[in-house]
């Protein structure tokens, strides 16, 4: 019997050895998560800087970037009195030309 014994004291080893490695994998699987979350939140907030500063520089509003529903217009100080009004996709291949 003391083979048998001995085989369940292995046993009984190795099922803790199995669940501590699953504990110790469910740790680092929130771990990764929790990083992964804090990663997209900063990237969400760089991104949402450089949106508003590229806003700033161009004197655009939120309807300018936006609203799709409606083109941007460039007016005023850039063209003088003139008034036009462009699409995203005109004005990219007028700076493409470039």
């Amino acid at each position: 019997m003391t083979t048998l014994d001995a085989l369940r004291q292995q046993k009984a080893a190795l099922d803790s050895q199995i669940a501590e490695a699953l504990r110790i994998q469910l740790a680092q699987k929130k771990a990764l998560e929790l990083k992964m979350l804090k990663e997209r939140e900063a990237e969400i907030i760089r991104g949402t800087a450089e949106i508003k500063a590229l806003m700033k520089r161009y004197h655009l509003s939120k309807d300018d970037v936006f609203n799709e529903r409606r083109p941007a217009s460039v007016t005023g100080s850039l063209l003088g009195s003139v008034s036009m009004t462009k699409t995203l996709e005109e004005m990219r291949q007028f700076y493409n030309q470039f």
